[in-house]
């Protein structure tokens, strides 16, 4: 009768002792599948955050192309920046004549085309309440009131 009562202590404490170690388990794997499950929501968050960012890299990557583009539309057509070079230009308003308000703007603008004037201010009115911006001068002409402000480029290979 010992022997029987010893093998169901030794039963029930292997069974203990079994239960024991399957339970610290269970704990472990719970304990695993909480980190998990956390790990994948914030997998899953970065995955909405990259999709999200998807068309701003896609507009990003069509925004270089379009500048390598222009780039070479610049090269080619000999719009190099480097071979250009500006100058601020800025003319108080002053009473001038006809034909020194055309040499005026000429200058600014050019000629033949070979330069651009990038206006900040520009301000052409007549003197006299007769006169008129596009009719021929009349007696009473007393010119024109110019002011310009702005910026003249120029290419620094003139040929």
């Amino acid at each position: 009768m010992a022997k029987s009562r010893r093998s169901r202590l030794f039963v029930l404490g292997l069974s203990t002792v079994l239960l024991a170690a399957t339970a610290w388990a269970a704990i472990s794997a719970v304990s695993s599948m909480g980190r998990a499950r956390a790990q994948v929501a914030a997998s899953q968050a970065e995955l909405r955050d990259l999709r999200a960012q998807i068309p701003v890299v896609e507009q990003q990557e069509q925004y270089a192309l379009a500048a390598q583009e222009f780039n070479a539309l610049v090269a080619n057509s000999g719009l190099d920046p480097a071979k250009w070079t500006d100058r601020r230009v800025h003319h108080t308003t002053s009473a001038l004549s006809r034909q020194e308000a055309e040499t005026l703007l000429r200058q600014q603008v050019g000629g033949g085309g070979g330069q651009w004037f990038a206006a900040d201010r520009f301000d052409v009115g007549v003197i006299a309440a007769s006169s008129g911006l596009f009719t021929p001068a009349d007696a009473d002409d007393r010119g024109f009131s110019v002011e310009v402000s702005g910026t003249v480029y120029f290419p620094l290979d003139i040929k």
